[in-house]
């Protein structure tokens, strides 16, 4: 976030300085920005999630439902762009023999690289001092070759020694990723705060172009922020392994259920593992954990989304079964009320806008409708299927048209979906507080600091 601050000042300075090309400036300035949440979608977005947004799937293909989808379609508008945009950097090509005729070899840079500042050996400004070369004529020289690449062979993962996504202990990450989601907005409120001086250093033709594309990122920005909670709540609450103790492990298809006694409600123990590793999560973000290191309304919102995951997790494990008796359908009933109730308790859901919106209700209506006739079940499928993803739909039908319909009406029904979900392709086209507080307040003051002396009489004829 401090190399964010800091180079986006410079971009100022200099369009201050070069008014002549403050249009081409300020086009650096937002490959800039556009490199910086490219760069946390890369880093912080699981692997799955990421080939997901940058490859085009029909929606029978995608885990989220079609009005899931619209929530982040102008982040992929924006992937779709920014990854294939050509921007430049360049090949440091360096003469071993240094004069010209000695063996020469390439190291790549980008205008990207050392977000944080300068390397070692590098002067004010960040360029390398030529003192050797003016003393030592031997020595090896360098020149800088431009090259043009796209935006997406820039990317590369956080370190491994700075980052360990594979750390249980510190439930992989989750403070890193924490700080990379929640940069998302803080990169918005640079963009925010340079604005009108951005406007004022524009030629008119410019201007609308320029606060139409901080309003768009503005949007991608928080769409972005979400994702990267998404992305990580599945692997925080061990989804993939409770959906397969759901799947393999529970019997849903007999009156053999493997269930616990549990306060006078039979549920299946599936919910225990899962409400149990939900509870890993509050506790890790807790005042017993650090919890009061933590902002807020950033433990309100990942607790939201650990929630969410834990529903879809059971909805999901639900459409997966092949085969489903009508106890094993009113098993799921008693089984959702107990998850709910088990959340709940661990931390109660403040009111109905930060409830799962794809909660208890959500999954007891798809039950509801596993009981209905075949004709009542596809007028209710007409009638809901945006809320659901098509592989919850198909899991509905195989579920409760196999038993009692023909291979040929069971396919007919499974066309209509079909119909449903390729029609709407063609319509579209601990010290995590602390650590935010620290990197805002000291990325905050310099780019405060660049702005004041920018504002100043010796900079700028303007202030405000």
């Amino acid at each position: 976030m401090n190399g964010l601050a800091r180079y986006a000042s410079r971009y100022l300075e200099i369009m201050y300085e070069m008014p002549a090309a403050a249009p081409e400036v300020w086009t650096g300035l937002c490959q800039l920005f556009d490199y910086y949440l490219c760069a946390v979608f890369h880093g912080f977005v699981s692997p799955d999630d990421r080939l997901r947004f940058t490859t085009k799937n029909s929606k029978k293909s995608s885990i989220l439902a079609a009005s899931q989808s619209k929530h982040f379609e102008a982040l992929q508008t924006f992937l779709d762009r920014a990854m294939n945009e050509q921007v430049q950097t360049g090949q440091m090509m360096r003469d071993e023999g240094g004069g010209g005729g000695g063996i020469t070899s390439s190291l790549k840079s980008s205008s990207f690289d050392s977000m944080n500042g300068p390397g070692p050996g590098s002067g004010p400004g960040g360029e390398r001092s030529q003192y050797h070369h003016h003393h030592h004529q031997s020595q090896p020289t360098t020149a800088l070759v431009p090259e043009v690449v796209k935006m997406s062979s820039l990317l590369q993962p956080p370190s491994s020694s700075l980052v360990d996504f594979n750390d249980a202990k510190n439930l992989y990450a989750l403070t890193e990723r924490v700080m990379a989601a929640e940069s998302c907005l803080f990169a918005v409120n640079v963009l925010n705060e340079v604005k009108d001086m951005i406007l004022k250093l524009l030629a008119s033709d410019d201007q609308q172009a320029c606060s139409n594309y901080i309003s768009q990122y503005h949007i991608v920005a928080v769409q972005l922020r979400n994702l990267v909670y998404k992305s990580m709540c599945p692997l925080l609450i061990k989804q993939p392994q409770v959906v397969q103790h759901l799947v393999e492990n529970t019997s849903w298809d007999s009156y053999q259920f493997q269930r616990k006694k549990v306060d006078g409600d039979d549920h299946h123990e599936w919910v225990d593992i899962l409400v149990n590793a939900c509870s890993d999560v509050w506790a890790y973000l807790s005042e017993q954990k650090g919890g009061d290191e933590v902002l807020e309304s950033v433990r309100e919102k990942l607790w939201l989304e650990v929630c969410q995951s834990a529903f879809d997790a059971a909805l999901d494990g639900f459409c997966k079964l092949r085969k489903c008796s009508l106890e094993g359908r009113a098993a799921m009933t008693i089984d959702v009320t107990a998850l709910h109730e088990g959340l709940n308790s661990i931390h109660p859901f403040a009111t109905t806008a930060l409830s799962p919106t794809r909660g208890k209700a959500h999954i007891d209506n798809l039950i509801k409708a596993s009981y209905m006739a075949e004709d009542d079940m596809m007028e209710w499928v007409a009638e809901n299927w945006q809320t659901y993803s098509y592989k919850q739909l198909h899991g509905l039908l195989t579920q409760t048209l196999s038993s009692v319909l023909n291979s040929k009406k069971l396919k007919d029904a499974v066309a209509v979906i079909d119909a449903y979900y390729e029609c709407e392709n063609i319509h579209e086209g601990g010290r995590l507080s602390s650590l935010l507080k620290i990197n805002r307040e000291e990325a905050g003051s310099k780019i405060s600091s660049v702005l004041s002396s920018i504002r100043s009489k010796s900079h700028l004829p303007f202030s405000g």
